[in-house]
């Protein structure tokens, strides 16, 4: 019986070590993954300006709208001034091999 009783815990170890190797390869990808986005918080208005759009690269883009930026952003305008925008792989591998996006 004792010996059975340590090989429940031993698997139950084994397990365990599966279970953190999961949760840290799990974090280290949604780490990597969110790396490549970048978040604008909406722009400071003096008193009795409106909001036009989103800034970006010297381009003003519409409100609520989602545009490609320097051939490999996807980003988004939200309502609020603010802006997201992630590198889209596929385009930027294009970009790299001399095709038009």
């Amino acid at each position: 019986m004792g010996q059975c009783t340590l090989c429940q815990i031993f698997n139950a170890m084994k397990n365990k070590k599966y279970l953190v190797a999961l949760i840290l390869c799990a974090g280290i990808l949604v780490t990597l993954c969110n790396a490549s986005c970048f978040f604008a918080p909406p722009p400071d208005l003096m008193e009795g300006e409106t909001l036009k759009g989103c800034f970006h690269e010297g381009k003003l883009y519409e409100l609520d709208s989602d545009f490609r930026a320097e051939d490999v952003l996807d980003c988004s305008c939200y309502s609020d001034g603010s802006m997201q925008c992630c590198v889209n792989y596929k385009a930027l591998e294009d970009s790299k091999k001399g095709k038009l996006v």
